[in-house]
């Protein structure tokens, strides 16, 4: 029992370790063309790579 605990708490470390939450996240503003035209609306873009 007490494997199967630590196996399952090792894996539970290991998948928090991976998490991306939103607000670690960094936006790019204007990675779109219409970003920089008059009256268009600021878009956010993320860049996850994993």
């Amino acid at each position: 029992m007490a494997i199967a605990a630590q196996a399952s708490a090792s894996t539970a470390a290991a998948i928090a370790r991976r998490v991306v939450r939103y607000a670690d996240l960094v936006p790019c503003y204007n990675a779109f063309i219409d970003t920089r035209t008059p009256g268009s609306e600021a878009k956010e873009n993320f860049t996850i790579i994993g």
